[in-house]
């Protein structure tokens, strides 16, 4: 038995683009995810 090289569930989240937004309100940053494009998202403040 071999030790895996990486967390289980890798390949499938290994082709993620990260991009930062920023609040229309209050200008905070926040990073999202490419899979993460079709959910609401609040604001952390």
């Amino acid at each position: 038995m071999t030790t895996p090289q990486h967390c289980p569930g890798f390949e499938q989240f290994k082709n993620l683009k990260s991009f930062t937004c920023k609040c229309p309100k209050c200008g905070e940053s926040k990073e999202i995810f490419s899979d993460e494009f079709d959910k609401k998202h609040t604001c952390d403040k």
